[in-house]
């Protein structure tokens, strides 16, 4: 199986990704910006992150296989 670090893994697409990929037997690290969710996905390995700082991302993702970003893009008016 794979090795899948997901970013955005509590909100409400990447819980489902981070679900699935969990249910489908992968290794799953779940990066969120809060220390714990509420509600964890059994399986998963969670971490604290923050996906707008590169080398976050870089170091995260090097031992990964796929990344998914599951991050709403900032707004600006």
């Amino acid at each position: 199986m794979s090795a899948i670090t997901v970013y955005g893994s509590t909100g409400m697409v990447g819980r489902p990704i981070t679900e699935e990929a969990v249910r489908r037997g992968h290794t799953v690290t779940a990066v969120s910006r809060h220390e714990s969710p509420e509600n964890p996905v059994a399986g998963a390995t969670y971490v604290t992150g923050d996906f707008w700082d590169t080398a976050d991302v870089v170091e995260k993702a090097k031992d990964a296989d796929v990344l998914v970003v599951s991050v709403p893009a900032p707004v600006s008016y």
